[in-house]
């Protein structure tokens, strides 16, 4: 707060601040704070994602997606609001797999995030050769190791895929091909 105090603009306070006060289970204070954030810095993507963090804790994901949407009308293009408002209109059950997801694979078609939404939109939709088929695609996109896959674990309807074992194994074999970083 002293560092508010001297410069009430500083982004890296402000963001500190509302992820500080979400822990400490003070969501709705959270909330004012991210809203003071999106206000000064409307056209960064941290401030809605800091806003979109208070509305979950408080248990309105509905809420959450909206302030996403919004954010991506103020920071058009931006990959990761792009992802964060996918999976939270997910987790508020929102109908968003045919049109919302399918635009996001056109507008990013080489990001594994947004094809591993892919793969989620096929497996609710019971598509699972096809959710298979994503989940290799994002693969091969570039996460050749295990993270993309410890990701999509955190997606039910893949992990429950029959043939997502397989997937685990071409990942690994995937992860062996990487030549040493150098």
């Amino acid at each position: 707060l002293y560092v508010l105090g001297r410069d009430p603009g500083n982004k890296l306070a402000l963001n500190n601040i509302v992820t500080a006060v979400i822990s400490t289970d003070r969501a709705r204070e959270a909330q004012d704070r991210a809203a003071e954030f999106v206000r000064l810095y409307p056209d960064r993507p941290q401030p809605y994602v800091g806003l979109a963090k208070a509305y979950r804790a408080q248990d309105q994901p509905e809420t959450a997606y909206e302030v996403l949407k919004q954010g991506l009308e103020s920071v058009p293009g931006n990959e990761w609001l792009t992802y964060l408002a996918l999976v939270a209109g997910f987790d508020a059950k929102l109908e968003i797999c045919a049109g919302e997801v399918d635009s996001a694979a056109a507008e990013f078609p080489k990001s594994p995030r947004v094809t591993l939404l892919v793969a989620r939109c096929h497996a609710l939709e019971r598509d699972f050769e096809a959710a298979l088929a994503s989940v290799r695609v994002a693969i091969d996109q570039g996460f050749t190791n295990i993270d993309l896959l410890e990701k999509a674990e955190d997606f039910e309807e893949l992990v429950l895929l029959p043939g997502f074992d397989e997937l685990r194994e071409y990942a690994e074999s995937r992860k062996q091909e990487e030549p040493p970083a150098s």
